[in-house]
């Protein structure tokens, strides 16, 4: 990691963080010194404390049923490891120096696995390994390409997928020989898009080709004829994701092609390759059907029981099994006492049991606690993997507040507050702004180090935020972006009229799309901000949208199908930094291939401002992958909001 912090002359470079001891005159440490150590060491072993959190995730059934392969942090980094599925101790089988980002068995051999590891987002490697840990083999480029997480053909003899391997820029669908890592390649595309699923018998293929961050087109690929075709021909792009039946006839949607939220439908294949009209199988006016591209397993083995996963606006997950050989309504299965969030889901085998990552209302999103399994006919929970949490204690942690309040138009927006222990007067906040560019805020443990200084955190889901529907989401495409960056002055003035916060003690970071919005909030409300930090943010959108143009991706979000340069140079906070007047801090990863434009404008700030620093994590990407660097990330962001707030 390297540091740099601006001067009015020159860029003072430095190799780790470290803190500054104020020294008398005599050489003895002053009293503010050693409170500023104190502190220091209070907020460094907060973050480890919290950083040792151990989670679970991304279940998979061995062949034979008598086992699953999970994620998990357990050694530092998420690795790939194996539990018995009667219970036992689970044991490692990757041990790798980067996070493992996705794990799949294969569904015909017990003693072989496949998972993926990032370098970036966008360059990804896929590798086999057999279940005792030996004969790690990578089979993809490993070089510039990206290739999805891993997922296996049903007979075990690819690996399906999208890569960039063959065009360097566009995504193209693959399957990819499990034994010699040859690609077989099913379309030449000009478009980047995802192969969702690949049929049991190899015919078809299903690909969402991205008309958007948020939205897709989904076509039937017919492998032998190399040939495609919309699946839903008469509706507009839309969120989309899909797997085929065991029959390879049927094809089973969650989108919201034709509503606000998502739902799950279905379509058959006819004889001449084409797909018929949709049949809407499950829906809710008030709810999502969630899915996570390549993490989410729909069916069971035989294709006639569904696992549905609704999410809803208060941040809860719900569970319910669906008979698609009937016209029962689906089957609602509590979950067990304390849990309501649901990352992950798989089948077992033999269709009897249902793996589940299960957190609680803090570990939403990647942070779920443990795997879980269901009994399919008794419907009863049993706790598989338990995952430790030394130096925490749940119970004590600061539970967030959902709120309700309105832009400067009207609209509705929400939010979660985490206040501090004791708050009686307004206090310092800072406004973290999610990422996305459609996510969502939702309750999480990471606050806790700021909430223990006395900063107070709000979370707020400006006009964008998924979760809410697909209108809701494209309130701010392409021009309208400016409005979600009006919704920044209506978090600051709830905070204010709510007397939660100090007016003059207001801070603000964000992450990619959030950290678009944190140095938004800097150059367009200069007044309002008493410190902010970004984080592998868009700051540049027309940089950012000629990047993803090039590597096959529409952008339409951001700029149509013809990029209107002023109107993105109007949007981008970095044409505006002379109007920044708080101090601020850029983090970047240095092998960030998906925002990677702070150098550029780092290099111009250092000249101009005193108070600027920035810190470049050279073996990081988009997002923190290595414990050390993200303990040392928080501890950065802890201590600079600290030092200028003063809480």
């Amino acid at each position: 990691m390297e540091r740099l912090r601006g001067t009015s002359t020159t860029g003072i470079w430095m190799s780790t963080l470290c803190t500054v001891l104020a020294c008398s005159t005599n050489g003895a440490l002053s009293s503010n010194s050693v409170a500023s150590d104190s502190r220091h060491e209070q907020i460094e072993q907060s973050v480890k404390n919290l950083s040792s959190i151990c989670t679970a995730l991304n279940p998979s059934f061995s062949p034979d049923g008598k086992e699953v392969a999970f994620r998990s942090n357990l050694n530092g980094t998420y690795q790939v490891w194996i539990v018995p599925t009667d219970g036992g101790y689970p044991r490692l089988v990757t041990n790798v120096d980067r996070s493992v980002h996705g794990v799949e068995w294969s569904p015909v051999n017990n003693d072989l696995l496949a998972f993926g590891i990032g370098q970036g987002e966008l360059e990804s490697q896929i590798y086999v390994i057999h279940s005792d840990g030996t004969g790690q083999k990578l089979l993809t480029p490993a070089l510039g390409s990206r290739n999805y997480e891993p997922a296996w053909t049903a007979d075990g003899r690819y690996i399906f997928g999208s890569s960039n391997a063959r065009k360097k820029t566009v995504d193209e669908p693959c399957l990819i020989n499990a034994q010699t890592g040859e690609y077989k390649w099913l379309l030449a595309g000009e478009k980047s898009g995802r192969l969702l699923n690949c049929s049991s018998n190899h015919k078809y293929g299903l690909i969402d080709y991205f008309s958007s961050f948020n939205d897709g087109e989904c076509y039937l690929i017919d492998i032998d004829k190399e040939s495609e075709s919309l699946v839903m021909p008469n509706a507009q792009p839309a969120r989309v994701w899909g797997t085929f039946a065991p029959d390879s006839q049927t094809i089973y949607l969650i989108t919201n092609a034709t509503g606000e939220r998502q739902y799950l439908a279905r379509t058959k294949i006819s004889a001449d390759g084409k797909t018929g009209p949709l049949e809407v199988v499950a829906q809710k006016p008030d709810a999502n059907l969630s899915f996570r591209y390549d993490k989410h397993k729909l069916l069971n083995p035989s294709g006639t029981q569904a696992a549905l996963i609704w999410s809803k606006g208060d941040y809860t997950n719900k569970l319910e099994l669906l008979d698609l050989t009937s016209n029962k309504a689906p089957q609602a299965v509590p979950l067990p006492n304390g849990y309501n969030q649901i990352s992950n889901i798989a089948f077992s085998p033999d269709g009897k049991l249902l793996a589940l990552a299960l957190g609680k209302d803090l570990t939403a999103d990647e942070l779920a606690d443990d795997i879980w399994l269901l009994d399919l006919e008794t419907t009863r929970f049993r706790q598989l993997t338990y995952s430790p949490h030394p130096g925490v204690n749940f119970e004590k942690l600061v539970h967030p507040d959902y709120v309700q309040f309105n832009s400067y138009d009207g609209l509705q927006l929400t939010g979660c507050v985490y206040k501090p222990t004791g708050q009686l007067a307004p206090s310092a906040y800072v406004i973290d702004f999610h990422g996305g560019p459609d996510g969502v805020a939702t309750p999480t443990f990471e606050y806790q180090p700021f909430l223990e200084q006395g900063i107070g955190v709000f979370a707020p889901n400006v006009r964008g935020s998924g979760g809410r529907g697909k209108s809701f989401a494209a309130l701010d495409d392409g021009s309208l972006r400016v409005n979600a960056v009006k919704d920044i002055k209506s978090c600051v003035d709830y905070l204010i009229s709510n007397k939660l916060a100090d007016p003059k003690r207001i801070g603000v970071m964000g992450h990619s799309a959030g950290g678009y919005l944190a140095m938004s909030a800097l150059t367009d409300y200069p007044e309002m901000f008493a410190a902010g930090i970004e984080d592998n943010g868009p700051i540049n959108l027309l940089s950012f949208v000629r990047i993803f143009k090039s590597k096959g991706f529409d952008c339409s979000e951001f700029s149509g199908p013809v990029v209107d340069e002023q109107m993105l140079k109007d949007l981008s906070p970095a044409f505006k930094l002379d109007k920044i007047k708080a101090p601020f801090l850029i983090v970047q990863g240095a092998t960030d291939t998906c925002t990677p434009a702070a150098d550029d404008v780092a290099k111009n700030l250092k000249q101009i401002r005193s108070d600027f620093e920035y810190i470049v994590f050279a073996d990081e990407g988009h997002n923190m992958d290595k414990t050390k660097d993200k303990i040392a990330f928080t501890v950065a962001k802890v201590e600079f909001f600290v030092k200028h707030l003063k809480p």
